[in-house]
Parts: C-alpha cells; sequence; structure tokens
C-alpha cells in the first residue's frame, strides 16, 4: 500500500491563493475533485493536503508549489489600472480568469524587464504624458506621431491595421498583450501604468477592429 505523503503547508497561504484565484470554497472544491469541508478543513490546518491534491491545487489556483510554503502571506495581487467592459456600469467582481491573465501580464511585464537588466539594455521609454484638462484631439496627434515615427498606417484589413498599431506601441515602449479564456462580456482590455515598459492587456476575443479601438483607449490611460 502507498504512504500517504501529507504536504506541510501554511493553510492561510491556501486560503489566500483561492481568494486571490476569485474562487469561493464550492468552486474550489469541484475543481480540485474533493468536498468542500476538505478545503475549509485545509484552509483551517485541521486537515492536510497530500502532495497529489498540493499539486491540484497549484495547477487551479495558477500557482507554484513553493508558495504555499511560505511562512508569511504573500502581498495581494493589485488590480489593473484600468479595464474596460462591455458594461461599464457592471459590478461583478472579477472572474477566475481574468484575475489570472492581470498576474499573468504583471508576471510577464516583470520578465521583460529582467531580460532587458540581463542584457544590459534599457528598455524603451515611453515618455508621452497628458492631463485630463488637455484637449483630447491634440493628445490623439501627439500620440499618433509618437507612434507613427516615420511610418505610415496601413488601411484595408482590420488584422494587419491591428498589427501594425499593436507593433508600434511596443517600439514606443509599451507592451501589448493579449488574454484568453476571458469572456468578452467582462473584459475588453485593461492596461497597467508602471514605468518603464507599462502594459495593455486586449481580449483575443473581439474583433481586430474593436482591439484597435481598446488598443487606443488603454494607451490614453497610460498616458495620463
Amino acid at each position: 500500500m502507498t504512504k500517504r505523503v501529507e504536504a506541510l503547508v501554511n493553510p492561510q497561504v491556501l486560503a489566500w491563493a483561492r481568494r486571490m484565484a476569485g474562487m469561493d470554497e464550492e468552486l474550489a472544491a469541484r475543481k480540485v475533485g474533493v468536498k468542500p469541508e476538505r478545503i475549509r478543513g485545509w484552509e483551517r490546518g485541521e486537515l492536510r493536503p497530500t502532495i497529489t491534491q498540493l499539486r491540484k491545487l497549484s495547477d487551479v489556483y495558477k500557482r507554484p508549489l513553493s508558495l504555499f510554503f511560505l511562512e508569511t502571506l504573500p502581498v495581494d495581487d493589485p488590480s489593473p489600472t484600468d479595464f474596460r467592459r462591455f458594461d461599464p456600469t457592471a459590478t461583478e467582481p472579477l472572474s477566475p480568469e481574468l484575475r489570472f491573465q492581470i498576474r499573468d501580464a504583471r508576471t510577464r511585464r516583470e520578465a521583460a524587464l529582467e531580460l532587458f537588466e540581463d542584457i544590459e539594455e534599457e528598455p524603451p521609454q515611453f515618455t508621452l504624458t497628458a492631463r485630463l484638462s488637455d484637449d483630447p484631439e491634440t493628445v490623439a496627434e501627439r500620440l499618433r506621431q509618437v507612434l507613427l515615427a516615420d511610418a505610415q498606417p496601413p488601411l484595408g484589413d482590420p488584422r494587419v491595421v491591428f498589427n501594425f498599431w499593436r507593433d508600434a506601441a511596443e517600439r514606443a515602449g509599451v507592451l501589448v498583450f493579449q488574454a484568453v479564456d476571458v469572456a468578452l462580456e467582462e473584459m475588453r482590455g485593461f492596461s497597467i501604468t508602471d514605468h518603464p515598459l507599462p502594459a495593455v492587456v486586449l481580449n483575443i476575443k473581439d474583433a481586430y477592429q474593436a482591439r484597435s479601438f481598446s488598443l487606443f483607449h488603454e494607451l490614453a490611460h497610460v498616458l495620463l
């Protein structure tokens, strides 16, 4: 008979990881394949998950195994500076899928910064700024000039147009990612305005023309 190997995890970190994933105990239990009482027992420290169960938790919460052994709670994941929905009045909590995409965008941005540091190069600096009191048309023209440089934007195919502006934004110092597995009704785009290398994340399920619009919408938030 195989010996049951329990993981000596921090119960508080288990609870934190579930909350940060946007899951209640019932949803987490369904995804892990256990009863909600077991999730509660693990988070109270009354029970311990096996190594196999911990791997499943790691997969469901999308966290590294090592995180669950930390002695103190990690810092809460910050929300994006801005994110755009079909319905701007919607107040529903963020889904687990969107929460992961926000965290993934921050991780990818940090990885890009580390890469520039490793190769001993400075990342491109997006220095254009604006104020809420500025004339929108003037700001839009300034942004257009920064992105265009000496290039001419293509016409016609929305996919080609979107790829042109995405590449232009990245040359100007703004990372552009595309989110997967997030409902279009929940998110069309969001931005992370930290400098250097601010990031814009767009929903890959959106039409190319809509993605181009969302790109400029989020770039406006990066400017402010």
